[in-house]
């Protein structure tokens, strides 16, 4: 259940590492009472959680979970992290601890630990994975960073550093998700690659061209795109004509024939046509509707 998730965040920082010897360990086993999430940004490190050993490099993730036991090691001379310590909800946290101990020590430490409960939004978060867009997840990290050294702490910071972790949260959690399908259904993979050309094209799409793309042939894609969108690649691409149209017409200096041409329609009856089938009503009687 994803009910009270509200993401704080305790720790955010960019640090950066050298050492004299290689390998070298940053730290030894060790359990903490929150969650650790960092992203590699220079060099490479092995974890170890639960005994089980992940080499990382740079743009993988990695996550350390409450009362896990963990150790990190670094490969090489230089090591640059983006990381956070952060927890799901909202607790009323009177001790922060990161014990190194034992393992036949840590009963006495375990009603310190927060409840583990990060997979409770439906997406089982791993130890270690590979964003499919680094780049981007490094911008995500960044802002969380600097939203929390935000010198001024006010409401509003507050409000802006728990949606900054949302929003990384959210985009992991989806991105792990569709790499989950990907690997359990390779034709679900080649359809989405299909979904996210016809949404960055789709003003100029059609079956042959989708063929030629992505060496498919067209039956194929059809069968396929329908059988896990539920509408034919064609349909679907005239839908995101017809959204990108809705959004040109609230703009009032925009006329339905630059618009029709916009979105990739030779003439204004056919982009007419193409509208009132999606919308049931004509581009302008849809242009009356919004607010003025």
């Amino acid at each position: 259940m994803s009910d009270g998730i509200s993401p704080q965040v305790r720790v955010a920082s960019d640090e950066c590492f050298r050492f004299t010897q290689s390998p070298c360990v940053l730290f030894g086993e060790r359990v903490i009472f929150d969650y650790c999430m960092v992203l590699v940004k220079e060099g490479t490190c092995e974890i170890t959680v639960n005994d089980r050993r992940y080499l990382c490099s740079a743009g993988d993730v990695y996550l350390f979970r409450p009362g896990i036991p963990h150790s990190t090691t670094i490969i090489g001379k230089s090591f640059r992290q983006l990381h956070m310590h952060f927890y799901i909800r909202e607790y009323d946290i009177m001790q922060y601890f990161t014990p190194f101990q034992p393992r036949s020590s840590l009963t006495q430490y375990e009603p310190l630990f927060l409840p583990d409960d990060i997979d409770e939004m439906g997406v089982h978060f791993p130890s270690r994975f590979t964003p499919s867009d680094p780049e981007y997840v490094e911008k995500l990290f960044t802002e969380v960073i600097s939203v929390f050294n935000d010198v001024q702490h006010s409401a509003l910071r507050e409000l802006s550093l728990k949606s900054s972790m949302l929003r990384l949260l959210v985009y992991l959690l989806r991105d792990i998700e569709l790499q989950t399908q990907n690997r359990i259904s390779p034709q679900l993979a080649q359809m989405n690659l299909v979904k996210s050309y016809i949404d960055a094209h789709c003003t100029d799409v059609t079956l042959e061209t989708l063929e030629k793309e992505f060496f498919l042939n067209r039956c194929y894609i059809v069968q396929q795109f329908n059988r896990f969108f539920g509408i034919s690649p064609i349909k679907y691409c005239t839908m995101r004509r017809i959204e990108r149209a809705k959004t040109l017409l609230s703009y009032p200096s925009q006329t339905v024939g630059s618009i029709s041409e916009s979105v990739g329609y030779n003439d204004v009856q056919s982009f007419s046509r193409a509208f009132r089938r999606c919308t049931g009503m004509s581009p302008t009687e849809f242009r009356a509707t919004l607010p003025k």
